[in-house]
């Protein structure tokens, strides 16, 4: 069963909101992985990208 892209956003806000405040920009599926990417802090440039696996939902990298 694949995870849904609000699925994967709520991933990544509750991985990100351990550390900084999150605005989410995007979520894109490339293969079987969801890019998704927020600006963190308050920094207008500080963008994250977490990368989160399609089948399982967990966090394949943070960049």
């Amino acid at each position: 069963m694949n995870i849904s892209s609000t699925k994967a956003k709520e991933i990544a806000v509750r991985f990100l909101q351990q550390y900084h405040s999150v605005v989410l920009t995007s979520a894109d599926l490339k293969g079987d992985v969801w890019i998704i990417t927020a600006k963190v802090g308050f920094a207008p440039n500080q963008i994250r990208r977490i990368q989160v696996d399609v089948e399982t939902g967990k966090i394949m990298g943070y960049a």
